[in-house]
């Protein structure tokens, strides 16, 4: 991100609430906090959330979450080690 952040790119903890477009492109962002965001350049980066914000601008993306559980076990007879 320091890399990110040193080549002129800005990071936002906010939620996106809408997108603004004009021929196809992203030029703005409205966000949760009442912040609006003109830009050239947008990354989707939000998550388990990344479908919602695509169709903000009419991309379906393809992706699902699921909750998994995961259980770790001692093995103490040494078979699994």
């Amino acid at each position: 991100m320091e890399q990110a952040i040193s080549g002129g790119a800005t990071f936002y903890r906010a939620a996106v609430t809408s997108v603004d477009t004009s021929d196809g492109r992203v030029t703005s962002v409205d966000l949760d906090d009442g912040a609006t965001v003109a830009t050239r350049a947008f990354v989707n980066a939000a998550g388990p959330h990344l479908g919602s914000v695509g169709e903000m601008v009419g991309v379906e993306l393809p992706v699902t979450s699921e909750v998994h559980a995961k259980t770790a076990l001692r093995d103490y007879s040494g078979h699994f080690s």
